[in-house]
């Protein structure tokens, strides 16, 4: 069966665990909500994903959005 769990994170650094761990993995995305609008100097991504779970890092350049690399959302889609 294939399903989405999703999640908001608050830190620019975090270790996500699925609540139920997947068979496989179709995608993991990551987005920051928008604010403040300059988001173009800002970055998300996820790293080492698995079937139960990813690491979560933002960034940013300058000095005007620390706000917005600790307030943002995830989705992913897999087979369980």
């Amino acid at each position: 069966m294939d399903f989405s769990q999703w999640g908001q994170f608050k830190e620019n650094q975090a270790n996500v665990s699925y609540l139920i761990s997947y068979i496989e993995i179709y995608g993991t995305v990551t987005m920051m909500k928008d604010e403040p609008k300059r988001l173009y100097e800002a970055s998300v991504r996820a790293n080492n994903i698995t079937i139960t779970g990813f690491e979560l890092h933002s960034g940013y350049v300058g000095n005007h959005i620390a706000k917005a690399i600790n307030n943002g959302f995830w989705i992913n889609i897999g087979r369980s």
